[in-house]
């Protein structure tokens, strides 16, 4: 959802993504905020740059996963991609 409770229109989750970081940054407290984010990433743009130039990926089906009202099923962890040697990535840990 938007700030103004509208449906956020986005179609893939690089754009979510980077709608949710820079609503974070703009929202964000300036006594909580690193002062640099200000001087660093002043506009949407520069944070979109930003994403492109560091080749932020995310896992395939992603964007259904975060939009879902429910949780994702173990199949989901199940299917994402072996092989990521050479990506930063963030772990998670299945108990069934």
């Amino acid at each position: 959802m938007a700030s103004d409770g509208t449906p956020l229109a986005v179609s893939t989750i690089f754009e979510y993504m980077l709608w949710l970081v820079w609503t974070l940054l703009s929202l964000c407290p300036s006594p909580l905020k690193n002062p640099i984010y200000g001087v660093l990433i002043a506009t949407q743009v520069i944070l979109e740059k930003v994403f492109e130039d560091a080749g932020v990926y995310f896992a395939p089906n992603l964007l259904d996963v975060v939009q879902s009202d429910h949780p994702p099923r173990l199949a989901f962890f199940k299917s994402l991609p072996a092989d990521t040697r050479g990506y930063w990535r963030v772990h998670l840990l299945v108990l069934k």
